[in-house]
């Protein structure tokens, strides 16, 4: 695929004026302020009351599943509804996604165990895939550079908002009755559909197929070989990522899903490669071959899809970090309630507030956004290590002032890559690169809770034994101590001295998990300063 760095043609449709532009603006922050509001409160809510949850169940052991199992799906149907939002249209791929999140919502509201649990956050995670891309690509549509950079600020401002009392609002579902975590997404969902059909039924296509094409025809332009591929090569991977973060790295049945996944990984790859090829030459029809691959393989080699890629990947390992791991140093190590720990969060939304507010109006001035995204790029890594030393030395002002950084960072690489993608691609490959971008971001967060959990298991183990080794406690209390780190409410039962080893160990585990993330956030630092700078949209036109 080849990229031109020149102006895009205006539509051949009437320019609308001002308050046109305003009132289509103010439809699309209602439409999408529910959806969004509630995959942010989702995250934020549960990640607060994970502990609590499993410990119900007596699983801290596994309490990463609830996390992992909802970012999973979320994450490999991502690219999905991209394709699904170009075939059928914004509006519908929206609903499907509401209605997806609204069964597996119910399922968790009323699992009595964790599989149920964990089936109920697999179905509501691929709901929420569609509505993190949804939103992002109905903005994305607009192809003046102001209007754009306005909606992605309001989206941002969205997120702050969850972010902010999401923690707060977990932590006193948690208090009350953890099972009100997923009972509140009904009703919301609800009013979210009603507000989708009054204003973006007719939210125009892009990529539409010609006018009279029937379903059947759209459903033949799926690419359900690319998605089977995707998808199951995508699952292997992050199964393969859960179960080594619980288990030992050499067991035969993580290294045989791994091996699987990166295999069918590959055969979608070329998979894609065999479309975009078929589709560029002379072919003929096919009934059950997609007319257009599901990811065009040619972006792969697009620079500013790769940089973009590798830094959202490494933002989404630290924010969904953060949002877990937060919660649970503060919950485990500072023995804070759930509401208590959700106020901590509180820190990272004014951090996040003043990021897209620099952010917005850099990007208005400059008329670019590499110079945001490199700085918010290099904030990340410092981020993670101050509060992993903040951590370590349980200073809890500091982590205060820490975790409104790591919100600075996102604050500023949220928008400023969004734009980036935006403005160097044409307009009917939006769809296409925001859902790819939203997958690595998710994919981030997977990769980044199985390793953060794997680090903080093990380091806190390490910790216990070495105080075996060196005899300061018996092994019975040890034995004790590492029994009891499946159930927050078995470490709170522990004798006064066994529970302060504990609290030692997680801490110790919990720096250790946040230090891991540095050489990934590092990596998509350096990279941002080969974005490019010059960005194609449409001049205003009066």
């Amino acid at each position: 695929m080849t990229k031109e760095k020149v102006a895009l043609a205006p539509d051949e449709q009437p320019v609308p004026t001002k308050k046109e532009r305003r009132l289509r603006i103010i439809k699309l922050a209602v439409s999408l302020m529910l959806p969004v509001f509630l995959e942010t409160l989702d995250q934020t809510v549960v990640a607060t009351a994970q502990t609590r949850i499993a410990s119900q169940f007596n699983s801290l052991g596994e309490q990463q599943w609830i996390g992992t199992a909802y970012l999973l799906t979320a994450t490999v149907f991502l690219p999905i509804f991209g394709s699904i939002a170009d075939i059928f249209g914004r509006y519908w791929a929206l609903q499907l996604a509401t209605l997806l999140f609204i069964i597996g919502s119910a399922i968790c509201t009323g699992a009595q165990n964790m599989i149920p649990l964990i089936i109920g956050r697999a179905l509501s995670g691929i709901g929420a895939g569609g509505l993190t891309t949804l939103a992002r690509i109905i903005l994305n549509d607009s192809g003046n550079l102001k209007d754009n950079n306005t909606q992605t600020a309001i989206l941002s401002l969205l997120y702050a908002i969850g972010y902010a009392v999401g923690p707060v609002i977990g932590g006193g579902l948690a208090t009350a009755n953890w099972r009100w975590c997923f009972a509140i997404n009904l009703p919301c969902c609800v009013l979210g559909m009603l507000a989708s059909y009054f204003f973006l039924r007719h939210h125009p296509n892009p990529a539409a197929p010609p006018p009279g094409t029937t379903a059947i025809q759209k459903l033949q332009k799926i690419d359900y070989v690319g998605a089977f591929l995707f998808v199951s090569g995508g699952v292997l991977i992050i199964l393969g990522l859960s179960w080594g973060s619980q288990e030992e790295w050499n067991e035969p049945r993580v290294i045989a899903v791994f091996v699987v996944g990166g295999v069918l990984v590959i055969l979608f790859y070329l998979w894609e490669r065999f479309l975009e090829r078929r589709v560029a030459g002379p072919h003929k029809e096919v009934a059950w071959l997609a007319e257009q691959p599901m990811i065009p393989a040619a972006l792969f080699k697009d620079l500013d899809v790769i940089a973009t890629s590798v830094i959202i990947f490494g933002g989404g390992m630290l924010m969904f970090g953060m949002f877990y791991f937060v919660s649970t140093y503060f919950i485990i190590v500072q023995g804070y309630s759930q509401i208590r720990a959700g106020l901590v969060l509180l820190a990272f939304t004014p951090g996040l507030g003043v990021g897209v507010m620099i952010s917005r109006r850099v990007i208005l001035v400059t008329k670019q956004a590499k110079y945001v995204c490199v700085v918010g790029a290099f904030l990340a890594p410092i981020g993670a290590g101050l509060t992993g030393m903040a951590m370590q030395n349980g200073n809890t002002t500091e982590l205060y002032v820490f975790t409104a950084i790591v919100g600075l960072s996102c604050g500023l690489v949220i928008p400023s890559t969004a734009i980036q993608l935006r403005f160097t691609h044409q307009s009917d490959e939006v769809a296409t690169v925001v859902a790819l971008s939203m997958f690595f971001r998710t994919m981030g967060g997977t990769v980044g809770l199985a390793q953060m959990g794997a680090v903080l298991n093990a380091k806190a183990r390490d910790s216990l034994l070495a105080a075996a080794y060196l005899g300061q406690y018996t092994a019975q209390e040890i034995g004790e101590a590492i029994a009891a780190l499946v159930s927050q409410d078995l470490i709170q039962g522990l004798p006064e001295h066994v529970l302060n080893l504990v609290r030692s160990s997680m801490s110790n585990g919990v720096y250790w998990s946040f230090i891991s993330l540095i050489p990934w956030v590092g990596v998509g630092a350096l990279i941002s300063l080969f974005m490019s700078r010059h960005l194609m949209f449409e001049e205003p036109q009066n």
